[in-house]
């Protein structure tokens, strides 16, 4: 075997290991991903627990399980985070109405039972969920 073909050879290996040690484009995330309980922990800046279908955004104030639904708009899915667009009255309030905001997720576990709120311009802090 000549010296070109060798080259070409050792080059097409390398590229498929390449690809196959994690080259590869991850996949978006998708519905599954976000959709249905979840839990939060004490320390988030507003304690509540989450069901998210894909018309519904329910939350449930804690300790004292007042609840609120929001209609949701749609969802946008990236590679690292969910942003889910809802109908509110006000960013933070959780009360139903008709001004649209947004919120995204990121962080999932690679066991899909963890997320993270991103911060934002309205809430400084991450809120931490799992899968409940």
């Amino acid at each position: 075997m000549g010296a070109w073909p060798r080259r070409f050879l050792i080059a097409s290996v390398l590229a498929t290991a390449s690809l196959a040690s994690g080259g590869a484009v991850a996949d978006a995330l998708a519905y599954e991903d976000i959709l249905g309980k979840w839990c939060g922990t004490r320390t988030n800046p507003n304690w509540v627990n989450l069901m998210i279908s894909r018309d519904e955004l329910v939350i449930t104030h804690l300790p004292n399980k007042t609840k609120n639904v929001l209609k949701i708009d749609h969802f946008e899915f990236g590679d690292t985070a969910v942003t889910l667009h809802y109908f509110a009255a006000g960013a933070l309030n959780g009360v139903a109405g008709s001004n649209l905001f947004q919120v995204s997720y990121g962080e999932f576990g690679a066991d899909g039972k963890t997320m993270v709120q991103l911060h934002n311009s309205v809430q400084p802090r991450d809120a931490y969920y799992k899968r409940c």
